[in-house]
């Protein structure tokens, strides 16, 4: 999975359900060195790296591994530097190609890719939009812009070319691989103010709404172009069915492990079942 903190607790949740247990990656270059746990939940734990360093799920009776890789979305230039969450590089043309490496020296490869933007049989998700709207909104805020609660149709034009360049990356490092890109889910409207958290002081701190709801459908149909130029890409409308649940939810952000974490295991393994017959019985996600 190449996606965000959304698809690193759906891992985490598919690995409770599945009565295993995750291990997080202590290095951004090798999957094997791993810690066995969620270490970013625990209250020794004071490395705040550890929430956007690789993670893996390891279901040994079945030879399974879901592996998910953090990236921060579509930006094209480093805005994230000042997080304390940040591992570098950022930007999709050095992070990324840093799979290949990852999984070259693993042993293994992907069966399927789930991409997004704001999540490897190896299953591969694709998946990110939540950094790429709070970015703009972040953009916004240095320049005392105006506040929206729609995106601009010329950032969705910039972020649908960046996104192509994404795909293109990750087609190039697993060519013929079967790809998923996940759709978003609503949010309750939050503010935004964890992404400006770090911000110098000077910064413009009216209230913004990163993940209004126009904004998550903008994002959608965004996606929706976006599959309709690249044909090799599949949609995974796990965020549409997870409409109406906010109620269930984590926090403003986060689905709940028993309704969204559910579904995406569901969902995730209903696409490996139609994979197995093409790639055996050893599978990585």
């Amino acid at each position: 999975m190449v996606g965000d903190s959304v698809d690193r607790n759906n891992l985490r949740f598919f690995c409770e359900l599945a009565g295993s247990e995750n291990m997080r990656v202590t290095t951004m270059t090798n999957l094997s060195e791993v810690t066995l746990g969620d270490t970013d939940l625990e209250p020794w734990n004071i490395d705040p790296g550890d929430l956007t360093r690789p993670r893996v799920c390891r279901i040994d009776e079945y030879d399974f591994e879901i592996i998910m890789f953090f990236h921060y979305g579509m930006q094209d230039e480093e805005i994230w530097t000042e997080k304390n969450v940040y591992t570098p590089p950022g930007l999709i043309e050095k992070r990324i190609p840093m799979l290949k490496g990852l999984l070259g020296d693993y042993g293994r490869k992907p069966d399927m890719i789930i991409l997004a933007s704001g999540m490897l049989m190896p299953l591969y998700l694709l998946m990110e939009g939540l950094w790429d709207l709070a970015g703009w909104v972040k953009d916004d805020a240095y320049a005392f812009a105006p506040v929206r609660t729609s995106v601009e149709p010329e950032r969705l034009d910039h972020w649908l070319d960046r996104a192509e360049q994404f795909v293109d990356i990750v087609s190039g490092i697993f060519p013929d691989t079967f790809m998923l890109w996940r759709t978003l889910h609503y949010c309750v409207v939050d503010w935004g103010w964890w992404f400006l958290k770090e911000s110098p002081d000077w910064v413009d701190r009216t209230p913004r709404a990163p993940f209004h709801e126009l904004r998550i459908y903008q994002m959608n149909q965004a996606y929706d172009r976006l599959l309709d130029r690249r044909p090799e890409l599949h949609k995974l409308i796990w965020g549409e069915l997870l409409t109406g649940h906010l109620d269930e939810a984590m926090d403003n952000i986060h689905p709940s492990r028993d309704v969204g974490g559910v579904l995406w295991s569901d969902m995730m393994l209903y696409y490996m079942s139609r994979l197995r017959s093409l790639h055996g019985d050893h599978m990585l996600v």
